[in-house]
């Protein structure tokens, strides 16, 4: 809530007739204030003072007087000074009020009106500023104080050619916006264009009587993907070895392009346009590679063990990469009671994991979920094709086991990239 306030303080003057005293708002509150009375008087008998005492009123901090704001000459008891409003104080913040030429050991008070809000109340009602203070109109500052901006479509000779040269041959330039330095020799750039297609082109950077023209960013927004050229060549020297840098985003234009910074690779853009990036020079995971379901159940399964679903992966397993496989399918044991026993196997009979006793000693009739997920990864040396990944199991003699699925409610399987093959070092290995 905004409230008026109506505070004060007083100082008594030295041996000099000299004092000092201020008032602030208190924490968690911001004042803004109306009018300043500032005031003299004899100890003990309030009468007026026999000197005339000069008292300046300066904005300033707890530490001490700063900026001035009013001087008054009092031949009396006291004086008013308007020309403190229009300026906000807050915690740290004060009006500071300096006597001299007084009577030593008369009290001098300062008092002060106006508004208190709270930080969590709105701003105040926006009023003239106190003639104690700067005039300054109203105005925007854009880039370095002291530097001028300009907007053009007469582009600097030196952009032009950097423009209509490799690696930009077909772009034509626009637009510029120019932010000149205060040497006036160096100059932050921003331009548009067009390329030969027609496509819009952003480019920023700098140039100079020192530097020539360097390039810090270009966008290009064509039909085939968005795409990003950094130079930082220029500043190898200063900061160490920033090379050039082509990438692609969306578009399999540039394969194998590839983020640089302080000479060492972050991002990587693949070669084999299957939307490969690696980070720091491990590949990350690419998602989601195949799903599938089983909708017939298996029946009659005893201790042999028996294929319940099958991935029927169509792709290539990469040399090099890590693969999650998840299964879910319900199996049910019927007959006896009994055990089920779980491996994972490839087409060519390679064991990915192997055989264990997944769930111990089943009742008759119990309908449980398998449900597993399993890493996996190529270090075989070559691409595997034409290699599913099947799951099989089997159960204790006596006991009849069986996959308990149908066309509403299928088993299924996922198989995920999951990245570089060295993010799992303890995973099996396929062949």
């Amino acid at each position: 809530m905004i409230n008026q306030i109506d505070a004060h303080a007083s100082v008594t003057l030295n041996g000099s007739g000299a004092g000092q005293v201020s008032l602030g708002p208190p924490a968690g509150t911001r004042w803004a204030l109306d009018l300043a009375n500032v005031s003299v008087v004899a100890a003990g008998t309030g009468a007026a003072p026999s000197a005339a005492s000069t008292c300046t009123l300066y904005r300033g901090s707890t530490s001490g007087p700063q900026q001035q704001v009013d001087v008054a000459i009092l031949t009396g008891n006291g004086a008013a000074s308007g020309k403190v409003g229009g300026v906000p104080y807050f915690p740290g913040q004060v009006l500071w009020a300096v006597w001299t030429g007084g009577d030593p050991g008369a009290i001098a008070t300062l008092q002060v009106y106006g508004k208190q809000a709270q930080r969590s109340d709105p701003p105040f009602e926006s009023g003239p500023l106190g003639e104690g203070f700067a005039q300054i109109p109203p105005f925007l500052i854009v880039g370095v104080p002291g530097a001028q901006i300009v907007i053009t479509s007469n582009v600097p000779a030196a952009l032009t050619a950097y423009y209509t040269a490799p690696p930009h041959s077909v772009l034509s330039v626009t637009r510029a916006a120019i932010l000149m330095y205060p040497d006036a020799t160096d100059y932050f750039y921003q331009v548009t264009g067009l390329d030969a297609a027609g496509n819009v082109f952003y480019g920023t950077g700098w140039f100079g009587s020192g530097l020539g023209v360097n390039e810090a960013t270009f966008v290009n927004l064509s039909g085939i993907g968005l795409g990003l050229f950094m130079d930082f060549s220029a500043l190898s020297q200063a900061w160490g070895s920033f090379q050039q840098v082509l990438a692609t985003f969306g578009s399999p234009t540039f394969p194998g392009s590839t983020l640089v910074f302080a000479g060492s690779s972050i991002v990587n853009f693949g070669s084999d346009n299957k939307g490969d990036i690696q980070w720091h020079g491990v590949s990350l995971p690419r998602g989601i590679a195949a799903v599938g379901t089983a909708t017939a159940s298996v029946t009659g399964i005893g201790t042999v063990m028996t294929t319940i679903i099958t991935s029927d992966y169509k792709g290539v397993f990469k040399n090099g990469r890590a693969y999650r496989m998840h299964v879910h399918i319900p199996l049910i044991v019927s007959t006896a009671a009994g055990d089920v026993l779980v491996r994972w196997i490839q087409t060519n009979g390679t064991v990915i994991r192997p055989q264990q006793t997944w769930w111990r000693t089943l009742a008759n009739g119990t309908i449980v979920p398998y449900d597993e997920t399993l890493v996996f990864v190529n270090t075989s040396g070559a691409d595997i094709s034409n290699q599913d990944i099947r799951v099989q199991v089997a159960t204790t003699a006596g006991a009849n086991l069986a996959s308990s699925v149908s066309g509403t409610a299928p088993g299924r399987f996922e198989i995920e990239d999951c990245g570089d093959q060295s993010l799992f070092p303890n995973a099996p290995s396929m062949a």
